[in-house]
């Protein structure tokens, strides 16, 4: 069973909670598939930039590596505190700012915008409202990057990124409560114990069974 065919089967959108009006998002490419960091989990990376009304949840569905071959897939839910993420990612987005990307050459580094007149350039835009929590951000969710940290909670940023969480939590505006966090192990080795191998992750709160196909 290859990486692609794993992934297809762990997929919950058959779980009993995912509701019909859930976003469903999957982060399981090596660019936003999670990492243990210090003092918490980089749990995913995902485009949230836009969300209809009717969204009630959010599921992803996140892979964690553990070379060489051994997989967690796990599945956050967040429906309770729907209201308190769509709030995060607008005082996110009210809070950035906007500065027109640059691109490099060989040894010349060119702004995109070279050879366009002042009137057609785009302007640098101001962000809306201070910054809530002195953490800097973008005009835009289209990578907004999740963390869970030690209390169990997620935390929400759209630029940037931390290796270590910060040791006061308190000083990150509007974590997240997460509902509930399903998860599979996928594991070749025949002669270890896959719980065993895994206690690190002692947060997740429920062990589905692999899922088996046609099941």
């Amino acid at each position: 069973m290859d990486t692609r065919e794993r992934q297809r089967l762990y997929k919950v959108t058959r779980d009993s909670d995912v509701t019909r009006y859930a976003r469903i998002a999957d982060a399981f490419e090596v660019s936003n598939s999670a990492k243990v960091i210090e003092k918490g989990l980089f749990a995913f990376n995902a485009n949230l930039n836009t969300i209809s009304d009717d969204v009630d949840q959010l599921v992803v569905n996140c892979l964690l590596r553990f070379p060489p071959e051994d997989e967690i897939y796990f599945s956050l839910f967040v429906r309770s505190e729907m209201k308190a993420l769509l709030d995060r990612l607008e005082e996110m987005r009210a809070a950035g700012t906007f500065q027109p990307r640059r691109c490099s050459m060989g040894s010349n580094e060119k702004n995109e915008t070279d050879g366009v007149s002042e009137a057609q350039k785009p302007s640098y835009s101001a962000p809306a409202t201070a910054s809530p929590d002195s953490l800097d951000y973008t005009n835009n969710n289209k990578n907004v990057k999740s963390y869970i940290g030690l209390d169990g909670r997620l935390y929400l940023r759209n630029k940037s990124y931390w290796d270590s969480m910060p040791d006061n939590l308190a000083t990150i505006s509007k974590p997240v409560v997460l509902d509930k966090v399903v998860f599979g192990i996928y594991s070749p080795c025949s002669v270890c114990s896959p719980q065993s191998s895994y206690t690190p992750v002692s947060w997740l709160s429920r062990k589905s069974d692999w899922p088996r196909e046609g099941a």
